[in-house]
């Protein structure tokens, strides 16, 4: 059974963003999409690990306090059965109340009535964001990855989980649309997760299928292309969910 709670600091959640993002690279590779996220591990790039601990950082002063930026991140994770795991660098956290051990299999960030920067920057999405940000009431998916260190069996239904959860939190506070945006190049052979991390001005996304949103209520809004620093140009397609 799959479960979601906040990230924080202390349960090195940040390394283990890192390390899922890390883990994606092979799988893009053998499915020939390297171009989304290139071939350089995101735990070799600068500000990566920083960016996402001062994310983390950001969320828990926000979930306290509802200061500072506006954005949550969280962690799924599930129940460590057996021990043995061949896979020694998981990241587990052991729950001092119950003595049980959870291993962490996937992660979301949340922005709470923002827009990703990257998609603010696009002139055929502006008139959007602008009537979104009028009306108030959203959030935006900016990331969400898995651990494909994790067997498949062990994972699946993580991306659906952290949905419903995102969803669940949407309604607590009275928004009104879940937006995301995923990359549409590539050879569309990507599946079951979608993620999106934007970090020092370079965009890194990670499509599955653009159907798994569809299937899950998102409608799609508005292809777009966003030009990188470098001045390479990622295809994008702009989805939102009505809550009300």
């Amino acid at each position: 059974m799959i479960q979601i709670r906040d990230a924080g600091l202390s349960c090195e959640d940040a390394d283990f963003i890192t390390a899922a993002f890390d883990s994606s690279l092979p799988f893009l590779n053998e499915t020939g999409n390297t171009g989304q996220w290139g071939t350089i591990p995101f735990s070799q790039r600068p500000g990566f690990l920083t960016g996402t601990r001062d994310d983390i950082a950001q969320s828990e002063v926000f979930r306290l306090s509802g200061q500072r930026q506006r954005r949550r991140v969280f962690i799924a994770e599930i129940e460590e059965r057996h021990t043995g795991n061949n896979v020694v660098d998981l990241y587990r956290r052991k729950d001092d109340h119950t003595d049980k051990t959870f291993v962490s299999v996937g992660a979301a960030m949340i922005l709470d009535d923002e827009f990703a920067s990257h998609t603010r920057s696009v002139a055929i999405l502006k008139p959007l964001i602008a009537a979104a940000e009028k009306n108030g009431g959203f959030v935006f998916l900016d990331f969400l990855v898995a651990d494909h260190r994790i067997p498949s069996a062990q994972r699946k239904g993580t991306g659906l989980a952290l949905l419903e959860h995102i969803e669940a939190y949407a309604n607590e506070h009275g928004k009104l649309a879940i937006f995301l945006d995923c990359w549409t190049g590539g050879t569309d052979k990507l599946v079951r997760y979608v993620g999106v991390y934007f970090s020092n001005g370079v965009i890194s996304s990670r499509i599955e299928d653009l159907r798994y949103y569809e299937s899950a209520g998102f409608s799609p809004v508005q292809d777009f292309e966003y030009k990188k620093r470098n001045g390479d140009v990622w295809p994008g397609r702009l989805f939102r969910l009505d809550l009300a």
